[in-house]
């Protein structure tokens, strides 16, 4: 289970990766903004 989520994300392009972590501190911003 453990392999094959990292092969998974191993297999992600850099380009994808990055733009989920964009997402993601952008959520973490916003929601910070809100409390």
């Amino acid at each position: 289970m453990t392999t094959i989520s990292k092969t998974r994300i191993d297999g992600m392009p850099i380009g994808l990766t990055l733009a989920l972590l964009l997402a993601c501190a952008v959520n973490l911003a916003a929601l910070a903004r809100w409390l």
